[in-house]
């Protein structure tokens, strides 16, 4: 609720985290570069197993944020914005309650969970598979507009030829180039 962003880096498994890293804050006339810079030597292995970055935007003065990064699980919860743009690889998403667009862009494959509501989801990939698991079929439309993308339906763990997904008011996009897409309409 304040107008402060808000980065805390926490692990169960190092000490002294705070000489581990750096925060550098770059700052430009209507944009803010945030970047998290390793001191010290520690491998890409070790932080990924054993470093959580909670990021939280202010409320008002963030319409659109980019984030280009590595992660094992990546969560988006409480979001309200026009725009989030994620480039990079991340195994596990798990969306929650976004109200505004979401982009991912990438080479690697998605498993991605939406929990609640989220108004627009973008997955841009290149030669890569993503699943999106969603609980209210009804409530999303489905676009295709890659090139050579395919888009699978599932259901009961069975896959289905027809689309499940009505005209919703939420949008699930694929788009890129010779990528597939399964919606996981659960049970």
């Amino acid at each position: 609720s304040d107008e402060k962003i808000h980065i805390k880096l926490q692990s169960d498994t190092l000490e002294n985290i705070s000489s581990l890293y750096k925060i550098k804050l770059d700052e430009k006339k209507s944009r803010l570069d945030i970047d998290c810079i390793a001191k010290k030597g520690i491998s890409r292995y070790e932080a990924e197993s054993s470093i959580d970055v909670i990021i939280t935007l202010p409320a008002d003065y963030t319409s659109h944020c980019e984030i280009d990064a590595s992660a094992k699980e990546l969560r988006i919860e409480n979001l309200r914005l026009e725009r989030l743009e994620y480039d990079g690889d991340a195994g596990q998403v798990y969306i929650r309650d976004v109200f505004g667009s979401v982009e991912f862009t990438g080479k690697t494959d998605y498993d991605i969970t939406i929990d609640g509501t989220c108004a627009r989801l973008d997955v841009n990939q290149f030669c890569a598979n993503s699943i999106v698991h969603i609980s209210d079929p009804n409530a999303y439309k489905v676009v295709n507009s890659g090139r050579k993308c395919v888009v699978v339906y599932k259901k009961n763990d069975a896959v289905c030829d027809e689309p499940l997904c009505a005209d919703g008011e939420c949008i699930i996009s694929v788009s890129g180039i010779r990528s597939e897409m399964v919606i996981d309409c659960g049970e």
